[in-house]
């Protein structure tokens, strides 16, 4: 009788155990469509069902958005074609390089010339993938020539030109830096940041974003924000070029300008062939810390990363508007610096002011 006791007490204490570990390994939908039997409670296959749908509705989106980002990395990540000179320099070390190889193995062996000449082939293959690496940073006009002037507004140096990477030997197009790490000018570099530390600091790193975010500026930039130069090609309105050259203009310009496209040192084409739309730019430059690209709003300036719209911001799989560069005005939105830079320098009435009578 003690032995029978003894044994039905094991038993219970044995399914209490298995209760308890397919309790602990039931997932909710399995709890609401195949609950225990000593639960009681009846099946709920609707509630089970739409706990599913609902999983599967916000998994497959961020599935698809980390999709986009991986393609964007590995395929499409904003780098500058190099220039020229740079796929030249390239293509001659990797010569001269595969030329002392080829000299080390000849010294090593006599009978490798099938070698030597299949190897030879595939260094020129290189060659050309390198060859047809570079090209212009900005698209050319039906001159040839490049065509970063037809915007209204762009980044450039004190003479009037794009700034110029002397490592990729190539201009680079507006917020465009050169990042050491990859070698390349990437547009609108950020900052180089490893998988690993990303993991470590994500949460500092998502503020860090929506600031900078909030303020249109990037991480390179955030570092000299407070100091630096804007340096500013505006172009002028065809009106005020008309008034320039006239002796009772009340206009009279008191920066710097340069007109596109430049002209060749040796003319091409005789002097009685149509020439080519001008564009005459004002050099002006900012204030110390002004930001040309701040909307004036953190909100707009946020949208131009996160979207216009709810869905953009929850469901990232179109390009950001500042990745949009078609706008004829700039590269970039423009924002209150550019409007005063405009009005101080006569290129656009200033605004009217109303008096207080009206």
């Amino acid at each position: 009788m003690r032995a029978t006791q003894l044994q039905n007490h094991y038993a219970v204490s044995h399914l209490d155990q298995d209760n308890q570990r397919a309790e602990l390994n039931l997932s909710p939908v399995d709890y609401l469509i195949h609950p225990l039997p000593s639960y009681n409670r009846a099946s709920r296959v609707g509630a089970g069902a739409a706990i599913l749908a609902i999983y599967y509705l916000l998994l497959i989106p961020m599935v698809a958005t980390y999709i986009r980002l991986i393609y964007n990395v590995l395929w499409s990540p904003g780098y500058l074609p190099f220039g020229v000179e740079r796929v030249q320099a390239d293509s001659a070390l990797q010569r001269k390089h595969s030329h002392g190889q080829r000299r080390r193995r000849k010294s090593d062996s006599r009978k490798v010339q099938d070698a030597e000449k299949q190897e030879s082939t595939e260094m020129d293959l290189e060659s050309a993938l390198n060859d047809n690496a570079g090209g212009k940073a900005f698209p050319l006009d039906p001159a040839g020539l490049e065509s970063f002037y037809t915007k209204d507004v762009f980044i450039c140096q004190e003479d009037g030109r794009p700034p110029y990477c002397s490592t990729c030997c190539q201009f680079k197009t507006d917020r465009a830096h050169h990042c050491r790490e990859v070698d390349r000018c990437v547009r609108k570099m950020d900052h180089f940041c490893p998988c690993g530390l990303f993991g470590l600091f994500s949460a500092g790193m998502t503020l860090s974003s929506i600031q900078l975010a909030m303020l249109n500026i990037t991480t390179i930039e955030n570092i000299s924000r407070h100091s630096v130069v804007w340096t500013l090609a505006i172009r002028v309105p065809e009106h005020l070029l008309e008034r320039l050259w006239t002796a009772d203009s009340p206009w009279a310009p008191t920066f710097r300008m340069i007109s596109y496209p430049l002209e060749p040192p040796t003319p091409i084409e005789p002097p009685s062939s149509p020439s080519a739309e001008r564009h005459v730019f004002a050099i002006l430059h900012t204030q110390p810390g002004e930001n040309p690209f701040d909307l004036g709003s953190k909100f707009k300036n946020l949208q131009q990363v996160m979207g216009y719209s709810v869905t953009d911001w929850l469901l990232p799989l179109k390009h950001s508007p500042c990745a949009d560069h078609s706008s004829p005005e700039s590269a970039f939105a423009l924002g209150p610096v550019v409007t005063r830079l405009k009005q101080e320098a006569g290129l656009v009435p200033p605004p009217t002011s109303i008096s207080p009578s009206q």
